[in-house]
């Protein structure tokens, strides 16, 4: 499908919407998946003057059964997913297209291409010439929407979304502008502009509980500026996030060395392990290694982050390969990514993720 038969298609599906549809968006737990699904719900609302009837993130990422169950109890018609890679189980979808229409906003890795009768599959790599990790869904959902209603308030959502995805010097101009408009300065650094500040705020509070997405959801759909946000309740969270990142930082020194394979254990009180694998890899490793952080957290799995900044090696491909392995899950970006393995596979991880990089590296 060409790209303009797509964006006729979108704007088809969002105009058709009704007050008597029972609508779910469903989003990532993270700041580009709270952006985009705030942009998507509040656009919904404006189209048909109802709020939507239900948001949820979750993981595991796909569509669960468990995600089926609460879509049939609350009969939802239209199901919305943003920024969250669901093509792994096509078969799930096709579940929930006996008695929902679809529309999935994405970015992420896929090999299934979900767009059917029932299923519209919007990515980032159909509408842009960009490579997909450099639009992230927060642009993409802002992008999409404009076209069926003025969203123009909604700049700022879309940019601590985007900002959290690293994509601030791709959409520098976009930012900027908008750091202009709210009366903002103009600091030439994505994180550390005042929609930086916001995008540190939900990933704090994510950090601290995953469950806290939802409040972050919350507080950003009610606020009508950048600043309702800036002085909200979530600052609460993130002293003691920025206390067991510095912490972990200090011990570094415990990490593996498999030449610019770069392998660090940590168990903190929160689940830092996305934030603090950033940070490593920006600021304490080389941009040319390969960072992967195994948290263990008290849950049954260990949760994997992985990071490359250079990108000139797939860390998605490497973790989810690893993972697998072992009966675990693992995707995202070739410079991003992430997954879940259980706890007593450890050691059998670590050989296959050794073993799988170098093999990778020679391919």
């Amino acid at each position: 499908m060409d790209k303009e038969r797509l964006l006729q298609k979108f704007d088809a599906f969002m105009r058709s919407l009704t007050k008597e549809d029972k609508i779910a968006v469903h989003f990532h737990a993270d700041a580009d998946g709270v952006s985009s699904g705030v942009i998507v719900a509040k656009t919904i609302e404006r189209l048909r003057g109802k709020k939507v009837d239900l948001v949820f993130y979750q993981e595991p990422y796909w569509v669960t059964d468990e995600t089926i169950e609460k879509l049939q109890k609350n009969n939802i018609t239209k199901y919305i997913i943003v920024d969250q890679s669901v093509d792994e189980r096509p078969e799930q979808i096709k579940k929930v297209e006996l008695f929902a229409k679809i529309l999935i906003l994405d970015h992420h890795s896929y090999k299934t291409d979900l767009n059917s009768e029932k299923t519209l599959f919007v990515h980032a790599d159909k509408i842009s010439s960009l490579l997909p990790v450099r639009y992230p869904v927060a642009k993409l959902s802002f992008d999409v929407c404009k076209r069926v209603k003025n969203i123009d308030d909604l700049d700022w959502v879309s940019c601590f979304g985007l900002i959290g995805d690293v994509g601030y010097n791709y959409w520098k101009e976009f930012v900027d502008d908008s750091l202009k408009k709210y009366g903002f300065q103009i600091t030439n650094e994505g994180p550390s502009s005042a929609f930086g500040k916001i995008t540190k705020l939900v990933t704090a509070a994510k950090c601290y509980k995953t469950e806290k997405v939802v409040e972050c959801f919350e507080v950003i759909y009610a606020a009508t500026t950048p600043k309702d946000v800036i002085n909200s309740p979530l600052r609460k969270y993130q002293a003691a996030i920025n206390e067991e990142i510095q912490y972990w930082l200090k011990q570094r020194h415990n990490a593996e060395v498999h030449g610019d394979l770069i392998i660090m254990e940590i168990n903190p009180k929160y689940q830092i392990y996305s934030p603090f694998t950033t940070v490593l890899s920006m600021e304490y490793f080389p941009k040319s290694a390969t960072v992967i952080v195994i948290s263990d957290t008290g849950g049954k799995d260990l949760n994997i982050s992985g990071r490359r900044q250079d990108g000139k090696f797939k860390v998605n491909e490497l973790l989810k390969e690893a993972a697998k392995s072992v009966g675990g899950n693992g995707g995202g970006h070739p410079i991003a990514a992430g997954g879940q393995i259980p706890k007593e596979k450890k050691k059998l991880f670590k050989e296959a993720l050794i073993k799988l990089y170098e093999g990778m590296k020679k391919a």
